[in-house]
C-alpha cells in the first residue's frame, strides 16, 4: 500500500468518515499504518530483594594447611617450692670394726683366720675370739681383708653365718704378695645377727707370715657401714 493511501485511510480513520459497517475494516487498514517504533526508554528502577533462599549443605574439608612458624618463647615461670632438707651424714649411724693379728699362723683348710689383737668396735658389733665379729645392724658395709701369705695360691673368703660370700674370695698367686681384698656387703634384717668369718678356702693350709719383724700386722678385717 502507497504512502499517499495509508495516509488517507489514516485520517479518515481519525475524522470518522468510515461507515460503521465498515469498522472492522477500517481497522484492519488502519494497522498496516502503523508508524516506526520507537527509541527504547529508559530502564526502571531495580526491585525489592528476594528472599533469602535456604542454606546449602556443608562443602567438603580443605586440606589442611601448613605448619605455622614456631612462636615466641614464653615467660620464664616463678620458681618451685623448695624440697625438704635431705638426711645429714650425721643421722647414718655409725658401724664399724677392726680387727688383726700379729705372728706367724697356719690356717688349715676351711677354717678361720685368727685376729689376736685388741679389737676395735662400735657398740653394735661385737668380736667373739679369736675369729668372728657379730653385726647386730642392717645395713651396707664396706669390707676389706688383708693377709700376708707365705704360700702361693693363698685364697682367702668371707663367710656370713657359715655362707661364703659371693664375691669375697681373693687370691695371692705369689708367695709373699699379700692378699688384699675389698668389697660391698649388704646385711639385710633377715640375716641379723650376721656372724662374719674370714676362712681358707684353698686345697691346702695357708701360712700366714709375720715378715721381718713380729711386730708386723699379717692378717686384719676392717668393716664400715656406709649407708642403711
Amino acid at each position: 500500500m502507497s504512502n499517499f493511501n495509508c495516509g488517507f485511510k489514516r485520517r479518515a480513520c481519525e475524522q470518522g468518515n468510515v461507515r460503521a459497517e465498515s469498522r472492522e475494516r477500517r481497522a484492519a487498514d488502519c494497522c498496516c499504518c502503523r508508524g516506526p517504533t520507537g527509541a527504547q526508554g529508559p530502564a526502571g528502577s531495580d526491585g525489592l530483594n528476594g528472599r533469602m533462599g535456604p542454606t546449602g549443605p556443608t562443602g567438603a574439608r580443605g586440606v589442611t594447611g601448613a605448619t605455622g612458624a614456631k612462636g615466641a618463647t614464653g615467660p620464664k615461670g616463678t620458681t618451685g617450692a623448695t624440697g625438704a632438707t635431705g638426711a645429714s651424714c650425721s643421722e647414718i649411724k655409725s658401724s664399724y670394726a677392726y680387727v688383726y693379728n700379729m705372728g706367724v699362723q697356719t690356717v688349715e683348710q676351711h677354717s678361720a683366720v685368727s685376729f689376736n689383737q685388741p679389737p676395735v668396735l662400735s657398740r653394735d658389733i661385737y668380736f667373739t675370739p679369736t675369729s668372728e665379729l657379730t653385726v647386730t645392724e642392717a645395713g651396707v658395709y664396706s669390707i676389706t681383708i688383708y693377709a700376708l701369705n707365705n704360700t702361693a695360691n693363698t685364697t682367702l673368703a668371707l663367710f656370713m653365718n657359715n655362707v661364703e660370700i659371693d664375691g669375697s674370695r681373693f687370691t695371692a698367686v705369689n708367695e709373699n704378695a699379700g692378699l688384699n681384698g675389698k668389697f660391698l656387703l649388704v646385711i639385710n634384717s633377715r640375716d641379723l645377727p650376721a656372724v662374719l668369718t674370714v676362712k681358707n678356702v684353698d686345697d691346702e693350709p695357708a701360712v700366714i707370715e709375720s715378715g721381718k719383724l713380729n711386730s708386723v700386722v699379717n692378717a686384719s678385717l676392717l668393716i664400715t657401714k656406709i649407708n642403711e
